[in-house]
């Protein structure tokens, strides 16, 4: 009777132990999934001057990036429009995507658009800057733009 309690005892115990094994698979499931890791933000509020472009970042490697941009022009009576562009290289060349789609056909940002935002994906090689645009254009007033960019 002993034996068989002992014995029905280490069955039990290594059920559970297999079970929790089983459960526990995060060091094979997560291993090949990552997290996008931000590799810069600006954000330029309240600007009253258009700087012209600006490099994001130089891969050091080729990679899959995602930039993400959120802008607005102020005040109502602001009569410009901004069209940020992305521009960078891959196994094709040169490449430039609006970043925008505010409605059919528009690509910029303008007081009655009010804010907009959009997301481009891109793969860049290595040693060629990703040159962020925010393409203000008769402008008059301030203007807001934020934008981040991650490496997928």
């Amino acid at each position: 009777m002993k034996r068989t309690a002992k014995l029905f005892s280490v069955m039990v115990l290594l059920i559970l132990t297999g079970l929790i094994l089983k459960g526990d698979d995060r060091g094979q499931s997560q291993s090949s999934v990552r997290s996008p890791v931000i590799i810069s933000q600006h954000f330029l509020l309240n600007r009253t001057t258009y700087s012209g472009p600006v490099t994001l970042f130089t891969p050091k490697f080729d990679g899959l990036f995602r930039i993400t941009a959120y802008g607005n022009l102020t005040p109502p009576s602001n009569p410009g429009q901004m069209c940020p562009t992305v521009s960078w290289t891959d196994e094709m060349g040169s490449q430039t995507l609006f970043i925008f789609i505010a409605g059919p056909g528009n690509v910029c940002a303008t007081t009655s658009t009010g804010s907009n935002s959009g997301t481009v994906l891109i793969h860049a090689v290595p040693n060629s800057p990703v040159i962020f645009d925010p393409g203000i254009q008769g402008f008059s007033g301030q203007y807001n733009l934020l934008f981040t960019v991650e490496e997928l």
